[in-house]
Parts: structure tokens; C-alpha cells; sequence
């Protein structure tokens, strides 16, 4: 069993002003799950109280959930609450709340103005969609710089259009995947691009593993180790249609030559694919691409997603981080690192990019899901 704990701070929000509840009353249950792939994270949490405790938490105000490790605070996420329900017993009363992460709140913003843009970059775009919202007034009250962290993504030109009743979230997804970068919110409240660097289609170099884990007898260093092996979604080939959609579509088709998924392990399977898009697609990158290689981008990535099945790993830990052992300092769990996962007996030795989080706490019990992809199939 972990002697670590997760934690939470309450922050009370009123309008722009945050400031940190006077009392911190322990929850006496907490969830909490992040995954790159999935936008925004969210959370729940039960908290007891007896009958002549008071503590005015209110939904929308912010909470932080963090351990000590080393001796220091390692935040693991921040969030908001959204339901928040009282229930009242003889001599007792509950909370119970559910929230997402602060990045959550662009899915239900609309813009306030639209605008049709001049060519401008992703970057420069995103601090646009969340001005004025909860992720710019956390990171500033807590002084976390820069707002926005860009890993590799796309920094070319990008002609952006929203009206007023779009949705912020929404919105900066969908230009987020035109030029094939995923977005997602870190651990201290900042948005992150993650993307390939100018070439799309060349191969993700990874990193050094920070650790190693591995479920091999006499030397485990994990509960559990989940390896998942899924064909039905891998695309085994893709034809890539680029429409001119102003000219007369039966005459003006301009189709790539069939892409292969050069994956190995995708030899045996055939579940080809036909992606066709319009002059909008190409229009949106302002000429930063050619028609022929965009398609080529479309295609490629769309195979390298398909194959995140071939692959993924989920390992179950007791330990919000990694103890080095051969001694050091302890490295808490953060996505997007990269980790060395280690099973003999399924053949495993490979370095992974860790994706997904799911911290789960009952009663003092911890237990984490590390959630595992091979570097190459994000975007």
C-alpha cells in the first residue's frame, strides 16, 4: 500500500478573484482522470462532514489535487466543480462533487464576436479562444508561465474562422487536427499543442525513459500490466481524394496513389479506407502545403491513430511515482513522458509515451492506471 496520499486544495472563486479557503477539509474519496486524447479531464470527490462543520464550497470553484512526494507538492491537475450536492443525515451531512479540468469550460463557451481572421498561427490563435475564461485567470493567480506550451506543434499559417455562436473548445479542436496536433491541458492549469515538428510524416524520435516498469517475476515494480493487441480498427490502406468543390467534381478529381500502413504487425489485415476532402482543407492552410502533400499528410496520420491498438499498455501502481533503484530523487507520473515498459513473458521491452491517468483514493487507498502508447501514434 502507497504512503502517499492525494490531496486537495479548494480555491474559492468569486467573478476574477480566487483566493485559497481558510480550511481544508480532507475528501474522503477522490477520482481524478487526464488522458491527451481526450481534451479535458474530469474528477469527482465525497467529502463528510458532522453536523456543525461549515464549509461554503460552491459550484465553480476551482480545486487543485496533489501529493508530496520528496518532500515537495507535485500537483497532478486542476479543475472545476460543476454538480455539487449536499445530502443531510441526523447529526451529519455529504458533499459530493464532479468537475472537469479548467480546459473543459471552452467546450460550453461560445465566441463572443466572431471573425474571419488574417493567416495567423495555432499558438497565437488559442490564447484568443480562452481569453477571459478560467485556464488565463488560474495560471495567472498562481503565476504559471507561459499560459500556452507548445510541443512540437504546428507553427505555420492557419486562416481561422468562428462566428459567435461557436464554441470555444470546439473551435480550437478543430484546427488543432487540421494540421494534425493534439491539445490538452497540463497539470498547472497551462494549454498544451502537441504535434511533429514541420514534417508531418516523419517519425517521431523519442526520448530517453525516465524509469523502466515492468511486471516480470522476482523483479516487479507495478500490480498489474495490461497489454492490449486490437486489429479492428487498423486501417490497412488509405486512398486520399482531394476535391476542388467550386469546379465540376466529375472532371476536376485528383486522387493520391493508395497509401500502405507500414506498420509490420498491420501486414495480415485489410480494412482499407477512402478519405475525400474539398478546396476548404487546402484554403485553410493558406498555401503553406500543396495539394498532394496534404493528402499524403491525411493519409499517413490517419493510419499511424489506427494503429495506437496495436500496442497499448495500461499498468496499475499502488505509488503516484517512480523510485529510482539505484537511489535519487522520486519522479512523479506526467503526461507525455516517456517510460521503459518491461514484461519477459509477453515479449515486451519498449519505450512508451505515457498518455492517460486515473488516480483512484478510498479511504487512504491509492491506486493509479497508466495508460501507455507507442510514441509515433498520437497524431
Amino acid at each position: 500500500m502507497s504512503a502517499a496520499v492525494l490531496s486537495a486544495t479548494f480555491l474559492s472563486r468569486s467573478g476574477s478573484s480566487i483566493s485559497e479557503y481558510d480550511a481544508v477539509p480532507i475528501a474522503s474519496s477522490i477520482n481524478f482522470h487526464t488522458d491527451v486524447r481526450q481534451y479535458s479531464g474530469a474528477f469527482d470527490f465525497n467529502m463528510e462532514f458532522t453536523k456543525n462543520e461549515k464549509f461554503p464550497l460552491k459550484s465553480h470553484d476551482f480545486v487543485e489535487f496533489w501529493y508530496t512526494i520528496g518532500g515537495q507538492r507535485f500537483q497532478v491537475g486542476v479543475g472545476f466543480l460543476e454538480t455539487f450536492v449536499r445530502n443531510t443525515q441526523p447529526g451529519s451531512y455529504t458533499i459530493q462533487c464532479n468537475g472537469r479540468e479548467l480546459i473543459g469550460q471552452t467546450i460550453d463557451i461560445p465566441f463572443k464576436t466572431g471573425f474571419h481572421s488574417e493567416p495567423t498561427a495555432l499558438a497565437r490563435f488559442v490564447p484568443k479562444a480562452i481569453n477571459g475564461l478560467y485556464l488565463p485567470l488560474y495560471t495567472s493567480f498562481r503565476g504559471v508561465t507561459p499560459p500556452i506550451v507548445s510541443l512540437n506543434s504546428y507553427t505555420g499559417p492557419i486562416q481561422i474562422v468562428t462566428d459567435d455562436m461557436r464554441m470555444r473548445g470546439a473551435t480550437m479542436q478543430e484546427y488543432a487536427e487540421l494540421v494534425m496536433n493534439l491539445i490538452y491541458q497540463s497539470r498547472h492549469g497551462q494549454v498544451v499543442l502537441y504535434g511533429r515538428n514541420a514534417d508531418s510524416n516523419n517519425k517521431i524520435v523519442v526520448g530517453d525513459a525516465l524509469g523502466t516498469l515492468t511486471k516480470d517475476p522476482g523483479s516487479s515494480n507495478v500490480t498489474t500490466m495490461s497489454i492490449r493487441t486490437d486489429y479492428s480498427k487498423v486501417i490497412s490502406e488509405m486512398s486520399v481524394f482531394y476535391t476542388d468543390t467550386e469546379a465540376n467534381v466529375a472532371a476536376d478529381k485528383t486522387a493520391l496513389p493508395i497509401l500502405k500502413n507500414t506498420d509490420q504487425r498491420a501486414s495480415s489485415v485489410y480494412r482499407p479506407q477512402r478519405r475525400v476532402f474539398s478546396a476548404t482543407d487546402i484554403g485553410s492552410l493558406v498555401g503553406a502545403i500543396d495539394a498532394k502533400a496534404r493528402m499524403r499528410q491525411v493519409g499517413m496520420s490517419a493510419m499511424r491513430k489506427s494503429n495506437q491498438d496495436l500496442g497499448s499498455v495500461v499498468v496499475t501502481t499502488p505509488d503516484p511515482f517512480f523510485a529510482p533503484p539505484n537511489g535519487g530523487s522520486p519522479i512523479g507520473y506526467e503526461l507525455m513522458q516517456n517510460w521503459r515498459i518491461v514484461s519477459t513473458e509477453d515479449g515486451l521491452d519498449q519505450v512508451m509515451t505515457l498518455v492517460g491517468i486515473s488516480h483512484r483514493q478510498s479511504q487512504n487507498e491509492l491506486e493509479l492506471d497508466l495508460a501507455f502508447v507507442e510514441p509515433d501514434t498520437l497524431v
